[in-house]
């Protein structure tokens, strides 16, 4: 390997680390209460490199969202699929949520759900980000559905998705206000049984 490869690799996973520091900075303190000192200190960069790779906070956060974005989607989706029924594939699923936003978090909560959120009436750029985000979790989340049930009757794919991500998004609320993980799990866990349930009974009627 050469030094001019290696040198881009370190950069790349110091680029990485300082991306998760400013995930933490922004959902500790807030888009506003996240100053650009707090986070070149979060990220250990200086002001010059800040600068040079981001332009502004508002870019920054935009970069920070959509890493987010896919890492949560990434994550997700391979929980589901471990479910060999809907209703197995529903719990993955939450599962997963509380995990993500509880225990692997260093900060409680889902930057999205809870700082972009506040941001959308102020900020276009971060407003329309925000809505493809959450459209992009709908239709994932139908196919995985569809994918799941392989055409069987069933309440719209659509809108069980829209039921399951509004789970996902109750329960980052919950845990960015300290409820506590056994809590989680059971909202997570009866909200998979009876969304499963009202699936499998809305087939066609005779």
């Amino acid at each position: 390997m050469s030094d001019e490869t290696q040198l881009g690799r370190t950069r790349s996973a110091a680029s990485e680390q300082g991306l998760v520091g400013a995930a933490d900075a922004f959902s500790r303190f807030g888009y506003e209460g996240a100053s650009i000192e707090v986070l070149m200190q979060a990220m250990g960069i200086s002001r010059a490199s800040f600068d040079a790779a981001f332009g502004d906070k508002r870019g920054l956060f935009l970069r920070v969202v959509e890493r987010q974005a896919e890492e949560l989607i990434a994550a997700y989706e391979e929980a589901f699929e471990r479910g060999r029924s809907l209703r197995a594939a529903l719990v993955a699923f939450f599962d997963k949520a509380v995990e993500v936003h509880l225990r692997r978090a260093r900060v409680p909560g889902c930057l999205i759900a809870n700082v972009a959120l506040s941001e959308v009436l102020r900020d276009d750029a971060i407003g329309e980000l925000t809505r493809r985000y959450l459209a992009l979790c709908d239709q994932r989340v139908a196919k995985w559905i569809r994918d799941k049930r392989r055409g069987k009757g069933m309440l719209g794919s659509e809108a069980s998705a829209e039921l399951a991500n509004g789970v996902v998004r109750d329960i980052a609320l919950r845990a960015r206000a300290g409820e506590s993980e056994q809590r989680l799990r059971e909202l997570a866990h009866h909200a998979a049984i009876a969304l499963a349930r009202v699936a499998e009974d809305s087939g066609p009627r005779r």
